[in-house]
């Protein structure tokens, strides 16, 4: 039985439907929080960045964050972020038994091989993204320049390295310096090799950010993550300095600071909902078990490059309670829709309070450095 739906093309929608220039929103109850903003110079938004909780049969959930970043000066930018995006989650989904190593080394995968698909190298993103399990280690993965950064002791390190012609070979004289070519990304077909890593057990938080972000010095990101009394303030200070230094790109992340930890959200009330955030909004969608089943994700083969055939966009789906049903898992539990009401009380208190306090603070300390 085929569902007139399936899972990726239905976040890749979401993901693409048209949104204010600028959004920051804190994640539920949890400490993780998203910003971004279109900058002043750029006509859309080409960035794309989501925090996703999947809940298995067993109640326990795992954390995924995710960043990408449409190439500029290829097609497509924003297609090429949100396939990215819809992709690399579907790969997850499908692997989620799997260890998270493999299991984001395989949604890289597959996230390349679907944008290269549709836009046959002509367009692709970076990509970014962590996992978070509920033993307290995060596992990642960096395809590009977007970068991911640790805060050990309150400093933040770039952990990630990027995929630039600097960033592989910056240390080999001068012949590099400044060379800020891509020599890989999601959408290049084949030859692609994901960059995974693993966190220090001792990490503070972390953050994930695009170039929009990280073009700024290393020592004002780090002021700004310890000066910030939560993940929402920070991320919207690091957004908000981008636009204030020119805007002159798209500017993303996503932060965690570990000062407001918060286990509980490891813990999902509904077995097989997929819920997902990003700066506007958040999706619920009850997959079931279908997201470890291939066909429901874009097909086994990620391995081939030499297929021209693009992914179905058609679920196969063996019950009807597999398919994917947007909102419905507001149906499942009371105690779910308890603590839904909760999260988005929460939520519109947490924008006012970062919208009405951060920006403030921030034009003051300008304000005042101009009249010194």
């Amino acid at each position: 039985m085929k569902s007139s739906h399936d899972f990726v093309s239905l976040l890749e929608t979401w993901l693409k439907r048209r949104a204010k220039s600028t959004g920051v929103r804190r994640v539920s109850t949890s400490n993780i929080a998203l910003s971004t903003d279109q900058g002043s110079v750029r006509v859309e938004n080409q960035d794309r960045a989501v925090v996703a909780r999947f809940t298995n049969k067993d109640s326990i959930s795992r954390i995924i964050c995710i960043v990408a970043d449409g190439m500029g000066g290829m097609e497509s930018g924003l297609d090429c972020a949100a396939k990215a995006v819809s992709s690399f989650l579907g790969g997850c989904l499908k692997g989620i038994d799997t260890p998270v190593k493999k299991m984001l080394h395989d949604a890289v995968l597959m996230a390349d091989k679907y944008v290269h698909q549709v836009h046959e190298g002509r367009g692709g993103a970076t990509l970014s993204a962590i996992c978070l399990v509920e033993a307290g280690e995060i596992h990642a993965v960096n395809v590009g320049d977007s970068r991911i950064y640790g805060i050990l002791d309150k400093n933040l390190i770039q952990l990630s390295k990027d995929d630039t012609l600097e960033g592989q070979f910056g240390n080999d004289g001068n012949l590099f310096l400044g060379r800020n070519e891509l020599i890989q990304y999601v959408g290049m077909g084949c030859g692609i090799i994901p960059n995974s890593f693993t966190f220090p057990q001792e990490s503070d938080g972390w953050l994930i950010s695009t170039d929009g972000v990280h073009f700024m010095a290393s020592n004002i990101l780090e002021k700004i993550t310890q000066n910030s009394s939560d993940s929402g303030t920070a991320a919207f200070r690091l957004t908000e300095m981008s636009q204030w230094l020119g805007g002159n790109d798209n500017a993303t992340c996503i932060v965690q600071l570990w000062r407001e930890k918060n286990w509980d959200f490891f813990r999902g009330d509904v077995a097989g909902l997929l819920e997902v955030w990003d700066s506007f909004g958040d999706l619920q969608l009850f997959i079931g078990d279908s997201a470890t089943k291939g066909d429901m994700i874009l097909g086994d083969d990620i391995s081939s490059c030499n297929s021209a055939k693009a992914p179905s966009h058609e679920t196969k789906a063996s019950h009807k309670d597999e398919k994917p049903v947007i909102n419905e898992s507001k149906k499942t539990s009371s105690s779910y829709k308890k603590n839904k009401l909760q999260e988005e009380a929460f939520e519109e208190d947490d924008r006012k309070d970062i919208s009405q306090k951060s920006k403030p603070q921030l034009k003051m300390k300008f304000d005042e450095s101009k009249d010194g």
